[in-house]
């Protein structure tokens, strides 16, 4: 499947679609339900000069799937940068939009000064299929009564 990725400032109007995105993927586990709140977010990616960074895959001009970089995902830790906000919309699903997304993100990470990018997932597939694109298991966690899982690849 042909599409591109472009940092979200250059497609900022997309914002509306990527903050819906974001509560029906995680609003529960972290308790968000503001799109304003989600839309501050994800501007706030937009003007600054390294992370965060979203990135926005598109058909043509329509969103289809979106990646970020941050500083943390929610947990007290030390550990960073975080790919975060991994979202592909259901019908482009399982066409390798996410494997491309990822690649992209780690590309990104690697033209700075990290050697590790951590993420952590709510979903037990979700494990499979990161470890899949190797990453590891690095432990357990918890973040708003939720178990989650931290993952990191090394890069």
């Amino acid at each position: 499947m042909n599409f591109k990725i472009k940092h979200l400032k250059e497609v900022k109007a997309v914002i509306p679609t990527l903050s819906e995105w974001h509560i029906d993927g995680w609003g529960d586990e972290y308790n968000i339900s503001s799109r304003d709140q989600v839309k501050g977010w994800m501007l706030a990616g937009v003007t600054s000069l390294e992370i965060p960074r979203t990135f926005v895959a598109l058909d043509g001009e329509k969103p289809i799937g979106m990646i970020s970089l941050e500083q943390e995902d929610g947990l007290l830790t030390t550990e960073t940068p975080w790919l975060s906000s991994l979202y592909v919309a259901k019908e482009y699903r399982k066409k390798g939009i996410g494997e491309v997304l990822v690649k992209h993100i780690l590309d990104y990470a690697k033209s700075m000064p990290y050697k590790t990018v951590y993420l952590l997932t709510f979903h037990d597939a979700l494990v499979v299929w990161y470890t899949q694109q190797g990453w590891y298991t690095l432990r357990e966690d918890v973040i708003n009564g939720n178990k989650c899982t931290v993952m990191c690849f090394d890069i």
